[in-house]
């Protein structure tokens, strides 16, 4: 049988064997193209909920900064009137900070750290100076004012540790609204 050793039909054989082969990866090809718009349409996707994430984010910080303003209805505080600080909060006894200070020294000891690349020192501000944009970062934010027997700050107004100061900053802008020097130990 020639036929079948090497012959026309084992020749005809492997002919469709190779058509087979051929068929087969085209089709694995065709596989992979389709894997990849897949791939691409779950990218478009983790996009699209990133994006949805950072809107959401934003939403809710929003939300928190709302929240944070209107925990006491500052237009009948006396600390902030018409807009402006007041800084007579010095003679309410709620805030004798040098009195809580002196039962709680522990409170006032904590270890200060400049901002990288800060290499000018303390120099002594007062009301009117601009503070720099390297100390408006929330790290040197006082979160919780009253804890230092501090009065609450509003809008854009954060109470900010400056070495062994305590400043009250407007936060956009840099510029010092109240001060007291050597709160800190």
């Amino acid at each position: 049988d020639a036929r079948h050793n090497g012959g026309p039909l084992d020749r005809l054989e492997d002919r469709r064997d190779r058509r087979e082969d051929v068929q087969d990866r085209r089709e694995d090809v065709r596989d992979r193209r389709e894997d990849v718009r897949d791939r691409r349409e779950d990218r478009r996707d983790v996009r699209e909920d990133r994006r949805d994430v950072r809107e959401d984010g934003w939403d809710r910080r929003e939300d928190r900064r709302d929240r944070f303003d209107n925990r006491r209805d500052f237009r009948n505080d006396n600390n902030y009137r018409n807009g402006r600080w007041n800084n007579g909060w010095r003679n309410d006894n709620r805030y004798n900070w040098r009195s809580w200070r002196g039962r709680n020294s522990s409170l006032f000891r904590w270890r200060w750290y400049a901002p990288r690349g800060w290499r000018y020192g303390y120099r002594r501000f007062g009301v009117g100076h601009t503070l720099a944009s390297v100390f408006l970062a929330s790290s040197y934010w006082l979160s919780d004012p009253y804890r230092y027997r501090l009065p609450h700050a509003y809008g854009n107004h954060r109470w900010i540790r400056y070495y062994n100061d305590v400043v009250l900053v407007d936060v956009r802008t840099g510029r010092i609204i109240d001060v007291e020097h050597g709160f800190f130990y």
